[in-house]
Parts: structure tokens; sequence; C-alpha cells
């Protein structure tokens, strides 16, 4: 099975669609679990651990911005 193709089948929905929509949220939600565990790491007192979440977390952003615009031209 192609990637929604399950989810397809239940909403109706073109695959390429829920397959864009479940890419932007998946990159803002790993935003939001990167900014936790570099406070995790912070708390802890990890620096550089820290910096590796922050660096993941702009990573994530920047596809979830990428996403927002692809919805806005693609939907």
């Amino acid at each position: 099975m192609k990637g929604g193709e399950i989810m397809t089948s239940h909403t109706g929905a073109k695959d390429k669609d829920y397959d864009l929509i479940s890419i932007l949220y998946h990159s803002l939600k790993g935003a939001d679990l990167c900014h936790t565990y570099s406070e995790d790491a912070k708390r802890e007192g990890d620096n550089e651990l820290a910096g590796f979440f922050d660096e993941a977390q702009n990573q994530y952003r920047s596809l979830a911005e990428k996403a927002k615009k692809f919805t806005k031209s693609k939907l």
C-alpha cells in the first residue's frame, strides 16, 4: 500500500493531499518535541545536546514552512 492509502479509502482525500498535510503536522510536532528535548538537556546542563535539539527544531520548522507554502498552492 502507498502512503496515505488506508486513510484515503476512509476520507475520500487524495493521497498527495493527505501526505502533504501529514508532513506539515509531523514537522510541527517534531519542532515542538525538539523544544521540549532542548529544555530537558539545558536543565541537565548539557548545552551541546541542547544545541543539537535546537538545530533539529530549526530543520523541522523549515520543513513545516515549506509544507505550508505547498498547502496554500496545491490544495
